[in-house]
C-alpha cells in the first residue's frame, strides 16, 4: 500500500507532465492568438477549432482557461486509472495533439518560420523523454485505485464519457 503513491507520482512524472507541457503551449498559444477584436471585448471573434474549446473562448478568456483546466484534469485522473499500456496511449495522443495544435498556431497564425514551429515538437520530445526516463516502468506501475476496482473503473467510465460528450459528440 505505500507504493501506491510513488507509483501515482512515477506514472504522473512520465505521462501527465509531458501532456500537460504541449497542452500548456497549445492554451497558451490559443489565447494569445485571438485577434485584436477580441481582445478589445467583441467575444464573437474567437478563434479556436476545437467546438467546445471556442464555445469557452465565446464567453470570456477566463471561461477558455478555466475549462482548458478542468479537461487537463480530467485527462490527467484518466491516464492515472487506465492500465498502462492505454495510459500511454491516451498521453501520448493528447501530448502529440497538443504539439500539433500548438505547431499550428505558431507556424500560420504567428508566422514563425517553420524550422523555428518545429523547434517546438523537439522540445515536447524531450520533455517527454526526460519524464519517462525518471523511474517509471510499467512492471512497476500501478493504476490510481488499482485496491478499489468498482470505483476505479466507474471513475474511467466518467472520465471518458465527459470528454466523448464534450469533444466527439458536439
Amino acid at each position: 500500500m505505500s507504493e501506491q503513491p510513488n507509483a501515482t507520482k512515477l506514472r504522473f512524472v512520465a505521462l501527465c507532465v509531458p501532456f500537460l507541457f504541449a497542452a500548456a503551449i497549445d492554451g497558451t498559444a490559443t489565447q494569445l492568438g485571438q485577434s485584436a477584436e477580441y481582445w478589445r471585448g467583441d467575444f464573437t471573434f474567437a478563434n479556436e477549432g476545437v467546438t467546445t474549446f471556442n464555445d469557452l473562448l465565446r464567453v470570456h478568456p477566463l471561461a477558455h482557461a478555466a475549462g482548458f483546466l478542468a479537461y487537463a484534469l480530467l485527462l490527467c485522473l484518466l491516464i492515472l486509472m487506465v492500465p498502462p499500456l492505454l495510459a500511454m496511449v491516451v498521453s501520448f495522443a493528447a501530448t502529440i495533439g497538443h504539439a500539433a495544435g500548438a505547431f499550428t498556431w505558431l507556424a500560420y497564425q504567428f508566422r514563425f518560420s517553420m524550422p523555428i514551429s518545429q523547434l517546438m515538437f523537439a522540445c515536447v520530445a524531450v520533455v517527454m523523454a526526460v519524464c519517462l526516463t525518471r523511474g517509471w516502468t510499467i512492471e512497476n506501475d500501478r493504476p490510481l485505485l488499482a485496491n478499489r476496482p468498482i470505483a476505479r473503473w466507474m471513475s474511467i467510465a466518467v472520465l471518458i464519457v465527459v470528454p466523448v460528450c464534450l469533444f466527439l459528440l458536439r
